[in-house]
């Protein structure tokens, strides 16, 4: 960082990670260059701050959640010291929410756009004619990206410090699969992304610092687990992983793939349906069916929270398709394809919360917590990315920040940057 007492100045050269003592800059870009802003963080110690980069020298952003995370961590209070008036100097900075990664599934891109203002981080980065990404999923540390990719069979790759591809061109960033990989969820206790092969039936890790499969090739690194297994999540209390099998869910646990036999696998039938939600510190997993129903299941029992499925359901409009929790605002949303609708459930007491069914997007296809208060939507028809507040399902508006942001072409998979 370029030394100096004045409040702005210029950055270049940025190409991994830097630790700023006693000062914390803020960072924005104007045109092509990059410029700071200076604040005061107390006391003076190093915080480690993660970038994103725009091409080989600009600097364009950094990480707010891990920004947040670590300053709760050292206690540090986080003041505006530009502004020259009493008031201003008193009031805290209102971060930028973290940044979301999306597939676009028609025209094969990533899209990085700042929720606070709808624009792009970065330019998309096209993934080729011949793909069609679905989803996608982070390992922080190393920020390695994974994406599954429908159109050209595989798993493919990416850098997510500079967005590039993770060993130099596509094709050596990619792992062919089985038909159909889909759904990608990251296991920060082993390093390891899981992602089901449809067609296959069969559950495959890969090593999340690597970009390769766990023990080398997929048919070692997966594990069976039936045809159309698919809207899997990751229960890290209970090491285990859950998917929407047949007629109900599927738990597997982590360690099948460390040679440990399918004995400890565990299943919960409530009827077929696709997705769900976990709040894993409150243990409550949220089960749609097709019929348009929601259950509410103990997710250390598998089985149905309050006892019996008429105690534990809720019943919404058909189809519901993807759920999100958000503990903070004790809500659960839930979409339904049937007719487009975004309906509030409470998270804990199974029953509707007092507010009415909202209309969606056309073919509003994923959603994706950015943090306490904000979900993403990604209306696929639309080319956009809608952006609610989880208490109330409303758009965003004004200083709350942006309710849409345009993407490219058919929109589906969201992720926050972490």
């Amino acid at each position: 960082l370029m030394p100096g007492c004045g409040t702005c100045h210029q950055v270049k050269g940025f190409l991994e990670r830097h630790h700023l003592p006693v000062e914390l800059r803020w960072v924005t870009e104007a045109e092509h260059e990059a410029w700071v802003r200076e604040h005061l963080v107390g006391a003076g110690r190093p915080l480690s701050l993660p970038y994103l980069l725009v091409g080989e020298e600009v600097l364009s952003g950094y990480d707010p959640a891990a920004l947040r995370r670590s300053l709760a961590r050292a206690g540090f209070q986080l003041r505006d010291t530009a502004a020259a008036s009493a008031a201003a100097d008193e009031a805290d900075v209102v971060l930028p929410r973290p940044g979301l990664w999306v597939t676009n599934f028609l025209d094969g891109s990533l899209s990085f756009i700042d929720p606070r203002t709808g624009a792009r981080l970065a330019p998309d980065l096209p993934l080729g004619a011949d793909s069609n990404p679905v989803s996608l999923a982070q390992d922080p540390a190393s920020g390695v990206v994974a994406i599954s990719d429908m159109g050209r069979s595989c798993v493919a790759f990416v850098d997510g410090k500079t967005g590039r591809w993770l060993r130099g061109d596509r094709e050596a960033s990619s792992v062919a699969t089985p038909k159909q990989p889909c759904d990608i969820v990251f296991d920060a206790r082993r390093g390891r992304f899981y992602i089901p092969l449809v067609d296959a039936g069969r559950l495959a890790a890969f090593d999340s610092a690597t970009g390769k499969p766990l023990h080398g090739d997929i048919a070692t690194s997966s594990v069976e687990v039936g045809r159309n297994a698919g809207g899997l999540l990751l229960d890290p209390v209970a090491d285990r992983i859950l998917l929407r099998h047949g007629e109900g869910v599927l738990a597997v646990a982590c360690a099948e793939f460390d040679g440990r036999g399918p004995e400890d696998r565990r299943t919960f039938a409530c009827g077929p349906g696709r997705n769900m939600a976990l709040d894993a510190k409150a243990r409550r997993l949220y089960v749609p069916t097709f019929d348009g129903t929601v259950a509410y299941v103990d997710a250390d029992s598998l089985d149905y929270a309050f006892g019996s499925a008429k105690a534990s359901c809720v019943v919404v409009d058909r189809t519901p398709f993807t759920l999100e929790v958000d503990p903070s605002a004790g809500a659960l949303l839930v979409s339904c394809m049937s007719n487009q609708t975004l309906h509030m459930l409470d998270a804990v007491a199974a029953r509707r919360l007092p507010i009415g069914p909202r209309a969606l997007p056309a073919a509003a296809r994923t959603m994706c917590r950015l943090g306490d208060g904000v979900v993403a939507v990604s209306a696929f028809d639309e080319n956009t990315v809608v952006f609610l507040d989880s208490r109330t399902g409303a758009p965003l508006d004004g200083e709350a920040g942006s309710s849409r942001a345009a993407t490219g072409r058919g929109p589906r998979g969201l992720r926050p940057i972490i």
